[in-house]
């Protein structure tokens, strides 16, 4: 019976059923629905929720304690950090740990200035008070880093009295920090750089960070030879990158091996340099000095006596030497201005001292780009290509004692390659889906399961509610007949349903039974026709006996879907 027949069936059997059993069906099939929705929903609900996470061991406790006082049910993982309970309860549990102040977070800020008393506080605690507020802005600034989990700052402030000088010492700090997996140096010198900033008088050179595994990560003793180390290792790495982006779409990633070793200098270069202008002059200032002056001088050869010395006595005259000298000097000074430009050039980068890079190309690649047995000149030629290309990336110069070598040589089979090479076995190919098998062995045994306890009771329960409506001859309607009537009496009425299979017993005389139709395998014309044909027998059957039909139709109103049995 083809597919369509099947639902014809189906259809008609459903509209056989009555009103109750009808809904009935329908109320099942509805409750089922629903029932496999909660399950669904319930199975995949979580059975907790987190209410916080990331939470201190006595965040935990202090909760833990809360909600046991409620009568709250808890699940509390304290290495993890989080506290779950019922998905119901999350709502109401917040609310109670709230009113006890709670998570109540170690890391407090400056809010703990809102909590104290200041009267009657020290200057000693309210410096101890000011420090830990310092601290707790600064854990909670640092946790908001990408990467990083806790964090714990520790800040030692030089002591201060009034009566005796600063006991020296600059502030330092220390910093431990909980992360993800590796920290980025980036992320490192940023949490350097800020709690620096957030301390007064704190050089950058005095924080210290440590991870939670012990490991240092940045301190004041890290020398410039580390600092080094580190540059070289990610300017290598950048060369390298390089290299695999030039080469990587051409050869592919498997068939070659680069590696580059810089020589960097690091050293901080001052470089200081005075310009003059000789042209551009601007007169500032002119100084003149004039000097005049003479002299004389006389010799007399006269000599000395008495009459010299006489008053009112003429002198004679004298003879001997004398000497007149004049002079005068002009000094004339004047200064200029002239433009000067002072250049000073500070460089704290690196420059690149040398660079090595060794190229290695697997050969098979190079056969397969060249074709079939290359010449020896096509593969020097190609591997000087490589070589051009390395040099351009990497701007490689001779005269700075740049070396690039390229070479050829034969790579070893990958894993991947080794295991597509290897011969089809049964046992591997069961050893690599065993997954998917035993997802189809667990459908399978679903499907059965279903169709044993779900379409098979539903079959049975549709079989119940429509018994086989074989059509028999008792309790005719007015006007016609029912099909699936039984009757006895004769050898004609045996015959009067075309197609039927009809049971004949013989009481006396003889008796015949008709049992009527299997309509389960016709279709609902057919069983029309049949009760058209039926109708016209039994008309004919009435009209030829009188007292035997008169008999029959007694004993149909009596049994009811029984076969009736007739003397003759």
């Amino acid at each position: 019976m083809d597919i369509q027949a099947r639902l014809l069936n189906l259809i008609n059997v459903l509209n056989g059923l009555d009103t109750r059993k009808k809904i009935g069906i329908i109320a099942g099939i509805a409750i089922s629905v629903v029932a496999a929705l909660v399950i669904s929903v319930t199975l995949n609900k979580p059975a907790t929720q987190p209410i916080y996470t990331n939470l201190s061991r006595e965040d935990i406790n202090a909760m833990s304690r809360i909600l046991a006082e409620n009568s709250i049910e808890f699940l509390a993982n304290a290495d993890a950090g989080s506290l779950n309970v019922d998905p119901a309860m999350v709502g109401r549990s917040r609310m109670i740990l709230a009113e006890h102040g709670l998570p109540s977070s170690q890391e407090s800020g400056y809010e703990l200035f809102d909590r104290m008393n200041t009267i009657g506080l020290t200057s000693f605690m309210q410096d101890v008070t000011n420090k830990r507020a310092i601290e707790g802005e600064l854990v909670r600034t640092i946790q908001m880093i990408a990467g990083i989990n806790s964090a714990r700052v520790h800040i030692v402030m030089p002591e201060k009295n009034v009566y005796r000088r600063a006991l020296g010492g600059a502030p330092t700090a220390s910093v431990v920090l909980k992360t993800y997996g590796r920290l980025p140096s980036a992320s490192i010198f940023a949490v350097r750089h800020m709690v620096a900033a957030a301390v007064p008088s704190l050089e950058v050179a005095n924080v210290t960070i440590v991870d939670a595994n012990g490991t240092l990560l940045t301190s004041a003793e890290m020398t410039a030879t580390n600092k080094l180390v580190d540059l070289e290792r990610e300017f290598e790495q950048e060369a390298q990158a390089k290299v695999a982006s030039a080469l990587g779409a051409h050869l592919g990633g498997e068939n070659y091996r680069v590696s580059v070793t810089a020589k960097l200098n690091s050293d901080m270069r001052r470089s200081e340099e005075t310009l003059f202008d000789p042209d551009s002059k601007v007169e500032r200032s002119t100084q003149i000095v004039r000097e005049a002056g003479s002299s004389q001088n006389k010799e007399t050869s006269q000599a000395t006596t008495i009459e010299q010395a006489l008053p009112d006595a003429a002198s004679e005259g004298a003879s001997g030497q004398s000497s007149l000298e004049n002079n005068e000097r002009r000094e004339e000074s004047t200064q200029y201005e002239i433009n000067r430009k002072r250049v000073e050039v500070v460089s704290e980068g690196y420059a690149v001292e040398s660079l090595s890079v060794a190229l290695v190309v697997n050969k098979a690649r190079i056969t397969e780009l060249l074709g079939a047995n290359p010449t020896q000149a096509d593969i020097d030629a190609k591997l000087t290509d490589l070589e051009a290309i390395v040099r351009s990336a990497l701007s490689i110069r001779d005269d700075r004692g740049d070396a690039v070598k390229v070479s050829m040589v034969e790579f070893i089979p990958t894993q991947a390659e080794a295991v597509a090479g290897e011969p089809f076995s049964i046992m591997r190919l069961f050893t690599m889906h065993t997954g998917a098998l035993i997802n189809a062995v667990g459908l399978i045994i679903a499907a059965i399961l279903f169709a044993v306890l779900g379409i098979r009771p539903l079959l049975a329960f549709l079989n119940r509610a429509n018994p086989d409506p074989a059509p028999r001859v008792g309790a005719l309607p007015a006007g016609g007949s029912r099909p699936g009537t039984a009757v006895a009496g004769s050898a004609e009425l045996a015959g009067a349903v075309p197609g039927a299979n009809p049971a004949l017993s013989m009481q006396g005389q003889g008796a015949t039974s008709l049992t009527g139709l299997n309509p389960a395998a016709e279709s609902i014309e057919t069983i029309a026709r049949q009760e058209a044909e039926l109708r016209e027998k039994l008309e004919e059957f009435v009209s030829e006996g009188g007292q035997r039909s008169a008999i029959a139709i007694r004993q149909w109103l009596k049994q009811d879907g029984n076969p009736v049995t007739v003397d003759a």
